[in-house]
């Protein structure tokens, strides 16, 4: 008789055909009178392996073989060498050599089973693969059908958007061994890494001071009624009395990263999700202004943006705009095929500068130590300008009047997840740890007034001529820390192990990659 295949392989991880099998190669019977552990020809490389069986006279022998046998219909059974040969095949399986794993062991006149996922590391996927064209590479959105058969799948987020010397976080990576009895619908997303946070613009920060006087007509006409007898003023006339330290050059902050885009593959069939999360952004470095937050990195879609850096203006006789760096975009396109249910936020902004450490009283006051009288710029006998000394604040002898205004960065942007409790129907489809948190914002650093400012008199008669001069001493200085201090952006996790990283670099695109084996 022929066809005839009876029998079983133990649970053993090293293939043991059960006692008891029976089974006919080209028409002569055998059984196997007990179990037989196949050793022979054990392949060195990876991939799908076959147990044959032949017959010398009256002996039987077992061996591995990656030859993929055909069937004969004649002697109605699996044979190698196209169906023609004496080597009769009984069971497939899956082999990892570097493990010895004897995976899916399967009679090779069925299908392997349905939906079975088996994780594997990268030096396994690496001997699955290697020299192996891939079945499927899918860089966006895509939906389609796969066959019966085994497959090696694995996805990429993508990584993460930088800023300067900070880095975005890598994208998770996640491979494993899937199996397929019959043709099943899948949709893949993979997209972009993150936008790179732009630098902010530098400048010269300057603290001019204006000269201010008392006008009276005559300066003969000194008396106690000084504040209503003259006109208080501020006139146009500017001095530059306050030193800038370290130095007058700043820079506002950079701009955060955008987060990468996730990369999933999902068939609702079988309840089959695999996700790997993208990076996230990068936060800008910090220095006179706030640097900008990374954007997290997405799972079922794309990342956050990430956040613009704060700026700063200053307006007066000396002006500045520091503009902060602009942000960077975020990675992929937006595609959402799963129902979003939760974010994960972005990085953290930070606040900028309070405007009271540019105009508070200590700032704009300071007073000279007497009175004293001197001439006009015109040099005329009339038309006298007073200067007020002593410690009355509402009468300083030189003020810092401009106006500032400083802002606040942006937090980076958040990316949807899937969160549902334990035993939940829809429990599977969670994204658990995989989005990459964006990095979050540095606080600016400190900055204050000190010193003193003095009027350099000449004498104490009225032809004192400070005010055409400008002769003054002054200690004034304003003194802030400018921070480079940003964060790096976390790598992306999976759904599968609580592992980050190992998927695409910072600022590169995410994929799907399909391998069929069988």
């Amino acid at each position: 008789m022929f066809g005839i295949f009876e029998g079983s392989l133990t649970s053993a991880n090293v293939p043991t055909i059960a006692s008891g099998t029976v089974f006919d190669i080209k028409g002569r019977m055998h059984t196997v009178q007990s179990n037989y552990t196949i050793t022979s020809f054990t392949p060195s490389n990876g991939g799908i392996i076959y147990v044959y069986a032949s017959r010398s006279e009256d002996v039987v022998s077992y061996e591995f073989s990656t030859e993929k046998p055909a069937f004969n219909s004649l002697f109605k059974g699996f044979y190698n060498a196209g169906g023609n040969g004496n080597k009769r095949a009984l069971w497939k399986m899956l082999h990892l050599p570097r493990t010895n794993r004897f995976l899916y062991k399967t009679r090779v006149d069925e299908d392997f089973p349905r939906f079975v996922v088996t994780s594997i590391d990268s030096p396994d996927y690496d001997v699955l693969t290697q020299g192996k064209a891939a079945y499927q590479d899918i860089s966006a959105s895509k939906t389609f059908n796969l066959p019966p058969g085994l497959y090696i799948v694995r996805t990429v987020g993508a990584g993460g958007g930088s800023s300067g010397s900070y880095k975005g976080g890598y994208g998770g990576i996640a491979s494993e061994i899937l199996t397929l009895d019959k043709e099943t619908p899948f949709t893949a997303y993979a997209g972009t890494g993150g936008g790179n946070g732009e630098t902010g613009a530098s400048g010269t920060l300057k603290f001019d001071a204006y000269v201010n006087v008392f006008n009276g007509i005559n300066p003969s006409s000194f008396s106690s009624d000084i504040f209503s007898s003259y006109e208080f003023k501020t006139t146009s006339n500017v001095l530059s009395p306050v030193l800038v330290k370290p130095s007058s050059a700043v820079t506002a902050g950079d701009g955060g990263g955008g987060g990468g885009a996730g990369a999933f593959l999902y068939s609702p069939d079988g309840n089959y999700f695999l996700v790997s999360g993208g990076g996230g952004g990068a936060a800008g470095a910090t220095r006179f202004t706030p640097g900008g937050a990374g954007g997290t990195g997405g799972a079922i879609g794309q990342g956050g943006k990430g956040g613009k850096a704060g700026s700063f203006s200053q307006s007066g006789a000396s002006s500045l705009s520091l503009t902060g760096g602009s942000a960077g975009t975020a990675g992929g396109n937006g595609y959402e095929m799963l129902t979003r249910n939760t974010d994960v936020s972005g990085g953290s902004a930070a606040g900028g500068h309070p405007v009271s450490r540019f105009t508070s009283a200590s700032v704009d006051c300071y007073n000279a130590p007497e009175w004293g009288a001197v001439g006009t710029p015109s040099g005329s006998a009339t038309g006298y300008a007073l200067f007020k000394g002593g410690i009355d604040p509402a009468y300083p002898v030189v003020s810092l009047p401009s106006s500032y205004s400083a802002s606040s960065s942006e937090a980076g942007g958040s990316a949807a997840a899937v969160s549902y409790i334990t035993g939940h129907t829809q429990e599977w489809l969670n994204t658990k740890n995989a989005n990459g948190k964006g990095g979050s914002a540095k606080a600016v650093g400190s900055a204050s007034f000190s010193g003193s400012f003095t009027l350099t008199t000449i004498g104490r008669s009225f032809q004192q001529l400070w005010y055409n001069n400008g002769l003054y001493s002054s200690s004034l200085e304003f003194t802030f820390t400018q921070p480079n201090t940003g964060e790096n952006g976390q790598d992306g996790g999976n759904n599968r192990n609580s592992s980050r990283g190992g998927g695409s670099a910072p600022g590169t695109a995410g994929k799907v990659i399909i391998y069929k084996l069988y």
